[in-house]
């Protein structure tokens, strides 16, 4: 199965940078969301991830019970690249 999404900035509008506290408060919403593995009724692939009722809204799509696919990488994003940086100021720090 491949997952295809437009991504290019012409398909979007309203474009804006996150701010720190952005991506901080994102950061932290992840953090303590709850990861799982478990497997779709009716099927034998175990997979891993969270549970919608237990997910940053940002990640929710309308109808309450699917995950934004989308958002979802977004945020594994903000958090990654928010940890990185967390790192690197560690590493520095112990440098000096």
């Amino acid at each position: 199965m491949s997952f295809f999404s437009g991504s290019s900035r012409q398909f979007k509008e309203s474009i804006d940078w996150l701010s720190e506290a952005e991506q901080e408060a994102i950061f932290k919403e992840l953090e303590k969301t709850p990861v799982y593995r478990w497997r779709y009724k009716g099927t034998e692939k175990e997979r891993i991830g969270p549970m919608t009722e237990e997910s940053p809204t940002e990640i929710v799509e309308q109808d309450g019970l699917s995950l934004d696919s989308v958002s979802y990488m977004g945020t594994l994003l903000v958090a990654v690249k928010y940890l990185s940086k967390r790192v690197r100021a560690l590493e520095d720090n112990h440098a000096s």
